[in-house]
């Protein structure tokens, strides 16, 4: 995670690795990623994304306790439309296929709480969430290597301002997919995740400009 947050007009830098998001999984409560997709014909619908609980309890100076609690979600919806026949990909090679995406991307940041206790056991406690959907487009392109292993593309872009959704918020994924047996399916690749998101002004401002960006492992069944 690498951007900037602002909550209440005072903004903070973001800069997580995803080695120090390994090292702090002891604080997580609770984590939940998938996909689930259906598909009947030429359309089909696309779903995917995680949650997690996040709690934190430090001792951030000798006589300072922070106790915090955070949780986060991005999930994905789309209509998919298989354009593969429309570009001509069938007549190259079987297995090649592209899709035209469309749907939106629920977004959530929720701090649950956060209260700093003092010395002389007085505290401060805070708390605040905001949600926002973002509509977006798309597609996607899938290449066959070999027999068993295939190379899938995913692109959108979306927001656009409309009401309370990002200024602009975009994504790719790159993965490599090895079918394991007649149902099951191992993938391996990248995802990059761009959001803008700004509302109100002043003490009010709340921004959230982030990029999000690391590693896939997945494993899949096929019915």
């Amino acid at each position: 995670m690498h951007g900037t947050t602002t909550v209440r007009g005072r903004t903070a830098n973001v800069n997580v690795s995803t080695r120090e998001i390994f090292e702090s999984i002891s604080d997580f409560n609770f984590m939940f990623s998938g996909q689930l997709e259906v598909n009947y014909g030429k359309w089909g619908f696309l779903a995917n994304g995680y949650y997690y609980n996040l709690g934190v309890d430090r001792k951030i100076l000798p006589r300072i306790d922070l106790s915090a609690g955070f949780a986060q979600a991005i999930v994905d919806f789309a209509a998919i439309y298989d354009v593969s026949e429309e570009l001509g990909l069938q007549d190259w090679d079987q297995g090649w296929e592209s899709d035209v995406l469309i749907g939106g991307r629920y977004n959530l940041l929720d701090t649950q709480e956060i209260t700093l206790t003092g010395p002389r056991g007085r505290s401060v406690t805070a708390s605040g969430a905001r949600q926002w959907v973002d509509p977006i487009i798309g597609g996607r392109f899938r290449a066959p290597v070999t027999e068993d292993i295939a190379l899938t593309f995913r692109g959108d872009v979306g927001g656009f301002g409309i009401g309370s959704s990002s200024q602009l918020t975009w994504n790719i994924e790159a993965l490599g997919r090895f079918q394991c047996s007649e149902h099951c399916e191992l993938s391996l690749g990248y995802r990059l995740l761009d959001i803008d998101q700004e509302q109100g002004s002043g003490n009010d401002r709340f921004a959230y400009d982030m990029q999000l960006r690391g590693p896939i492992a997945q494993l899949g069944f096929q019915y």
